[in-house]
């Protein structure tokens, strides 16, 4: 199993995340929310996006034991002063994506 974990934040509250694996797009995540997808064992790779921005890409390899993530918006406490630079430059950055 995929497991999703999206924390509460101000920035993109009110929007959701694509959920993007192995180039397929399998759900959307909306703020403070826990999402399961069923996946098979093997390599797979797993990117968020929302409009142009995006988190980095991840690598990884299910086997029997489910798979956890966590993300969010980057943008929090002086992040938020660097939203520009986030949005055009860093903007594979813009989200966070961690495995647990």
């Amino acid at each position: 199993m995929l497991k999703i974990y999206r924390y509460s934040a101000w920035v993109d509250g009110m929007r959701k995340y694509k959920i993007i694996l192995d180039g397929n797009m399998i759900g959307k995540i909306s703020d403070n929310e826990h999402l399961e997808f069923p996946i098979t064992k093997g390599k797979h790779e797993l990117t968020l996006k929302i409009d142009w921005c995006r988190s980095k890409t991840i690598s990884f390899d299910k086997k029997d034991e489910d798979v956890e993530f966590e993300c969010g918006s980057n943008l929090k406490g002086l992040k938020m002063l660097l939203a520009f630079l986030y949005a055009t430059v860093l903007f594979n950055r813009y989200i966070y994506l961690e495995q647990k």
